[in-house]
């Protein structure tokens, strides 16, 4: 029974339904043999990668950590748990986490990937807290998150911390000639920003950027001609993705199909 919901859980993963999963997953951990510790951060781990989809980053945090806590070799908990402390934005931890699991394990290429995004986010950090203004938006739910402002001679940067946006839902509209209206949308919550800019602007021009983290937009001033003119700007593609837990999934469910093949021979 218990590896029969830990497959139908990781059918529910397939199928990008992680609540079912980790539903699933839960019920699975409180039937399965404490004994069997194999199995048990096995499902551990499994939770913790629904918990990040479901931007339940705490939840995945405890998981983990209970894995290291049983067996601090068990590479997968590091992934988890500086992952976890990565979309917290508490970047030194998880690259010290990180590199903890390299010390175990230094051929596995997704901590090394993480690493490198997490040494990356923390310099940004680094350089957006060091100039620019911050201030604050308000959602429609009164929720609030801060934005940062960042200005050059031709060129007006808005940054929105926002974790797990999707590219169809940031919307960015000229007012005047010198206000923007930016709209996100984000776990129903409705974010609306209008930004005076320091100077006219061709909204033809602005690039929207989305990563892991933020939402980034720039707008150019009036009359300013960028290096490449013919080169249209372009919206890149959120950098959210299964990544490695795909891989991860696909060793379990082998696991488990070996397992269930077994207990029928028997």
């Amino acid at each position: 029974m218990t590896n029969d919901k830990t497959y139908q859980a990781l059918l529910a993963m397939d199928d990008m339904k992680y609540q079912n999963a980790y539903n699933l997953l839960t019920d699975t951990l409180n039937e399965v043999d404490q004994d069997d510790i194999y199995q048990k951060l096995i499902i551990l781990d499994l939770r913790a990668a629904c918990s990040i989809h479901l931007k339940n980053y705490k939840d995945a945090l405890a998981d983990s950590t209970t894995v290291l806590q049983t067996d601090e070799t068990h590479v997968q908990g590091y992934y988890f748990q500086g992952k976890s402390l990565y979309y917290m934005r508490e970047f030194e931890k998880a690259c010290e986490i990180f590199t903890r699991g390299l010390s175990f394990d230094p051929t596995y290429s997704a901590l090394k990937k993480l690493l490198d995004k997490c040494k990356t986010a923390m310099n940004k950090k680094t350089s957006d807290d060091m100039g620019g203004i911050w201030n604050t938006i308000v959602a429609s739910n009164s929720d609030e998150i801060e934005y940062h402002t960042h200005l050059t001679e031709s060129i007006f940067i808005i940054k929105i911390p926002i974790i797990g946006i999707e590219e169809e839902h940031v919307h960015v509209r000229m007012e005047t000639d010198d206000v923007i209206k930016i709209m996100l949308l984000s776990e129903d919550k409705l974010y609306s920003l209008k930004v005076n800019t320091p100077f006219p602007i061709n909204i033809l021009c602005a690039d929207i950027d989305i990563d892991d983290f933020e939402v980034v937009v720039k707008v150019f001033r009036l009359g300013f001609i960028r290096k490449s003119p013919d080169v249209q700007p372009q919206i890149s593609e959120s950098k959210l993705k299964i990544d490695s837990n795909w891989n991860i999934c696909q060793k379990i469910k082998s696991w488990l199909l070996n397992t269930v093949q077994h207990e029928k021979i028997e």
